[in-house]
């Protein structure tokens, strides 16, 4: 019996999930020892075809349509089907190595039965250099993940990345899955499933594994490191945080109109602030200056949640 099964949940990339299946096709361990699940979210791309043209390659390939909109509907409609003990989620612009498969196998088998989670590395493949005014901790932001070389469990810290994540199903079941109500949908920039997922998996005893050898490569698209998607990303955190914080129970948060008025306060903090007459004389940003917008619209993002509840 397969212990693992891959699933890539996948919505209008045709383009780029060539390369994701490419890599799978190219997998070192055989066909008849793991299992493959592609996800389609309302593709009305190329992607029906593509798949089709991949089954010579993939014998092992189901796919499933879920029209539910959303990632974390796709995730689940995978784990639905799964019939491996561990699932091994890959976004459908990550390309795995030959070894990827073969080696996350391997770990598996022996892996301690209080493992919930395996993380792995993600490696970005850029199209643009990252800008010089991008702030160090956006890393994250733009999943690239590189937690060292040495393998580790930790019952507290999030080692993983949605982009080359695998779960233990019977204890992803046990939490209820993904939550439909984070996560990307369309093109909604919503984040934090996994994070959500962390709390409720850590919170009944389960553990999280690094594992340096699965790295994957990541597609790091040119819009990703401009001024404009990187504020959509920050308010989508804002957003994304207080709807977790409110799913954990972590308290309902301030009176949005209160909160207003901390953030109109910010606002006008932010349009006399000296590095932004600065930036405008010189017609430029600053790691400092990104810094501040980021969490100014953090803050944005955290209102439209209190507004929403």
């Amino acid at each position: 019996m397969s212990l693992l099964t891959v699933a890539v949940c996948t919505y209008n990339r045709a383009d780029l999930l060539v390369h994701c299946l490419d890599g799978l096709a190219r997998q070192s361990l055989a066909a008849e020892h793991w299992q493959l699940l592609v996800v389609t979210n309302n593709c009305s791309d190329g992607t029906a075809d593509l798949l089709a043209g991949f089954r010579p390659r993939l014998p092992q390939l189901q796919v499933i349509e879920e029209r539910r909109q959303g990632l974390s509907q796709a995730r689940n409609a995978a784990l639905n089907a799964c019939t491996t003990p561990f699932i091994a989620y890959l976004d459908d612009d990550a390309i795995p190595p030959a070894t990827w498969v073969e080696q996350l196998d391997a770990y598996l088998g022996p892996a301690p039965a209080e493992v919930a989670v395996v993380g792995g590395p993600v490696q970005p493949i850029l199209e643009e250099p990252l800008p010089a005014w991008l702030p160090d901790w956006v890393a994250g932001y733009l999943t690239i993940i590189d937690l060292g070389p040495e393998p580790r469990t930790s019952a507290s810290e999030s080692m993983f990345a949605g982009a080359n994540v695998t779960f233990r199903c019977e204890a992803l079941r046990q939490v209820g899955g993904f939550c439909p109500q984070l996560g990307r949908q369309g093109t909604n920039l919503m984040s934090n499933e996994e994070i959500y997922l962390w709390q409720l998996l850590r919170r009944r005893g389960w553990l999280c594994a690094w594992r340096p050898e699965i790295p994957v490569r990541h597609h790091v698209g040119a819009e990703r490191v401009r001024y404009g998607w990187f504020m959509r990303r920050m308010r989508a955190e804002g957003r994304s945080a207080t709807v977790m914080a409110r799913l954990l129970g972590d308290g309902q948060g301030p009176p949005a109109a209160l909160y207003a008025l901390s953030v109109l306060l910010a606002a006008l903090r932010q349009l006399l602030s000296p590095r932004l007459l600065a930036a405008l004389l010189q017609r430029r940003l600053s790691r400092a200056l990104v810094a501040e917008h980021a969490r100014f619209h953090q803050k944005l993002g955290k209102l439209s949640a209190l507004l929403q509840r």
